[in-house]
């Protein structure tokens, strides 16, 4: 049950895994550099040491024992093996940051689960609730086939063809899009020359296929591995996934205005 007192203990619960995520962040970011550090010195220390031994062995081979060469030999793999001490000793700091970083990340996708739950069982305020990513609206199919004038099938028909194509989103087989580079890196999009979209448009009409496009472009970023709906914090104004903050306040102004009507 969410009330008042648990929204307040979540909130400042948030707060505490934010700051803990940003920390683990900056954290992750030295170790990668530390790391990155020492892997060079590592790889020169082991130039410079392979240098040393073959000239060492050269010498020897001539029947030359060069003290000097030995003793840096000697010096050099005692840096090696301080540098490798280092190496292991940041790797087990970053494994255990990774640690941290996901604990955190599930105690954040707790929250969230338990915020969509609430706001799923009462209605959506005025722009935060609860989308479900990759559903299919059937008000332009409804739309469509009034324009088709079916008189009183128009309904049964409309959704029977967004039923057809809820069964086409879910189709892993079907994968309508095409990949493109935007500043530096590779993105999906929804590929508009598929025949099968492009037939969609023609007979229903640029809202239809605009209900289409942006279900499968929500599940393909959504679930793209297992093509099922999954349901998300929404602000609907911004057209955005909501925060976490911003779900708690709503769920807290709900809750206080359901108490006011009591």
């Amino acid at each position: 049950v969410v009330n008042a007192e648990s929204l307040k203990s979540m909130e400042a619960t948030v707060a505490k895994l934010k700051e803990d995520n940003q920390r683990l962040k900056e954290n992750f970011h030295s170790s990668t550099l530390q790391q990155e550090e020492n892997l060079c010195k590592i790889k020169a220390l082991q130039v410079e040491n392979d240098i040393l031994r073959a000239s060492n062995n050269v010498l020897r081979r001539d029947g030359v024992v060069d003290a000097e060469n030995l003793k840096g030999m000697e010096a050099t793999v005692a840096k090696l093996k301080e540098k490798e001490g280092e190496l292991e000793n940041c790797e087990n700091m970053y494994q255990t940051l990774i640690t941290a970083h996901f604990k955190s990340n599930e105690e954040l996708q707790k929250a969230r689960k338990v915020l969509i739950d609430s706001l799923e069982s009462t209605p959506n305020c005025a722009h935060i609730g609860v989308k479900r990513m990759g559903e299919l609206d059937s008000k332009p199919f409804i739309e469509a086939m009034k324009r088709k004038d079916y008189g009183e099938e128009t309904e049964s028909k409309a959704l029977a063809i967004c039923s057809l194509w809820e069964e086409h989103i879910k189709d892993s087989v079907w994968h309508p899009f095409k990949v493109i580079e935007v500043g530096g890196k590779h993105k999906q999009i929804i590929d508009s020359d598929d025949p099968k979209l492009k037939s969609l448009k023609e007979e229903m009409g640029k809202e239809v296929y605009q209900a289409v496009t942006t279900a499968l472009t929500e599940m393909n970023e959504y679930n793209a591995s297992a093509n099922y709906i999954v349901s998300e914090l929404w602000n609907f104004k911004a057209g955005r996934k909501a925060t976490l903050a911003e779900a708690i306040e709503s769920v807290l102004r709900q809750w206080k205005a359901s108490k006011k009507r009591r």
